[in-house]
């Protein structure tokens, strides 16, 4: 098993690719809201809505990133130039170890409105029944899979028919897969021969097997959680959105959260928090503001001279994140995208379909078929490995397609059992 260990240097001036400059001497008043939610992602979104659907509260969400105008951050197959582009994407690197080749491997987190829903590869899977109902066996009441599934379905907006497993009434947009290609069904059948059952839909009854997946799509466009849940009540006279918005600690006095300090447009910017301070900056930006915050392992601030509000030693710990071994062959029939990209009446046919249609090869994710199975190693009869296919091959997104037809089958890890930490450097 692979043992990630992420030490992420934190240094406001000198360790994001995009450097935001110290702020100036001069110091905003502070102005008071009821809550402060930090981070604008697929959580922070979702919060900002449901918080400010009450008039009275004053809510403000501050993003450190900026508007997600761009066009490839709209077009559903636009994930490949947006997830590794720096004006998108922080571009953090891991600590090279032994267990990774000695590699600094980059994790891109998005960095605009939406976070890293409006970068990520538009997959719609909720996550397996069984294991909403462990949290629940180990005292987390409420978050069995009976119990998230009414707001999961409360939040959706399926353009399929409703059931008992898809809302289509709610806000996040979520479509059947709209792109049909002749060799994603061959791997399919392949994997029905090889002994895999098949599923329909991997967030409805049977959430295993081989099937093709459901993304979050609207219409002609991704739907990411600000599409979803921020634009709609961007209006709203009690919804404060910052966006350059760097923040650098949570103001905590006599032991509680009442504020948080941020960089934006060259100075230092204080806010209180009347109700609640909420953290939603993702799994590397919460630890690393917690810690800036004096919440963390006492050593650890210490060392940087940070005074201790709560020595935390479990913040930042427990990381995990899952690898995908990507197997890519070459086809004897040219049928791959990586020649339909090519061929100007190909592209034009693409386009016809994307527009006319709103389907075809410019409507699909990371993935159009795959699956999730049990390997030699599955545990309870748990899924373990995630199948992703596509009829193209590349290197990684952001690089050009192969200019041989190739077709790409992957598995990831879905259940790894090693763990790294988040570490602030300074």
């Amino acid at each position: 098993m692979y043992y990630r260990t992420i030490d992420l240097n934190i240094d406001l001036q000198s360790s994001l690719q995009t450097p935001y400059p110290m702020p100036s001497a001069h110091t905003a008043a502070a102005e008071t809201w009821d809550y402060i939610i930090i981070g604008a992602g697929s959580a922070g979104c979702v919060l900002a809505n449901r918080l400010s659907s009450d008039p009275a509260c004053r809510v403000l969400l501050l993003e450190a990133g900026g508007k997600a105008r761009n066009f490839w951050l709209k077009l559903p197959v636009g994930y490949f130039r947006t997830i590794y582009d720096e004006r998108f994407s922080w571009q953090f690197p891991t600590e090279p170890q032994a267990e990774t080749g000695d590699r600094a491997i980059v994790w891109p987190r998005g960095k605009v409105l939406g976070g890293s829903s409006a970068i990520n590869g538009l997959l719609y899977i909720r996550g397996q029944h069984a294991d909403y109902d462990d949290w629940e066996r180990l005292g987390a009441t409420g978050w069995g899979y009976r119990d998230v599934l009414p707001f999961f379905r409360r939040s959706e907006r399926y353009d399929g028919q409703p059931s008992c497993y898809h809302g289509v009434e709610g806000e996040l947009g979520v479509s059947d897969l709209r792109n049909d290609h002749p060799y994603c069904r061959a791997w399919l059948q392949a994997g029905q021969e090889a002994g895999f059952e098949a599923t329909d839909d991997f967030n409805g009854a049977q959430d295993w097997g081989l099937g093709s997946y459901q993304l979050t799509l609207r219409g002609h466009w991704r739907c990411s959680a600000a599409d979803a849940f921020l634009h709609p009540v961007a209006a709203r006279p009690n919804l404060t959105i910052a966006t350059g918005a760097f923040v650098s600690r949570i103001v905590i006095e006599n032991g509680k959260a009442v504020g948080a300090e941020w960089s934006q447009g060259g100075r230092r910017v204080t806010g209180r928090a009347a109700h609640e301070v909420v953290l939603a900056a993702g799994a590397l930006q919460s630890p690393q503001i917690l810690q800036l915050s004096g919440i963390g392992p006492a050593d650890l601030l210490k060392r940087h001279g940070i005074a201790v509000h709560a020595d935390a030693p479990e913040c930042g710990r427990n990381l995990q994140d899952h690898y995908q071994a990507r197997v890519i062959v070459k086809l004897k029939h040219r049928l791959s995208l990586n020649d339909d990209v090519r061929n100007p009446f190909k592209l034009m046919r693409m386009g016809a379909q994307w527009a006319f249609g709103q389907r075809g090869p410019l409507t699909v994710g990371a993935g159009q078929v795959g699956g999730l199975v049990c390997s030699e190693h599955a545990e309870g009869g748990r899924p373990d490995l995630l199948f992703n296919v596509m009829p193209l091959s590349v290197d990684k997104p952001g690089d050009p397609l192969h200019a041989f037809s190739g077709f790409s089958a992957s598995a990831t890890q879905c259940r790894p059992r090693s763990a790294g930490h988040v570490e602030i450097r300074s």
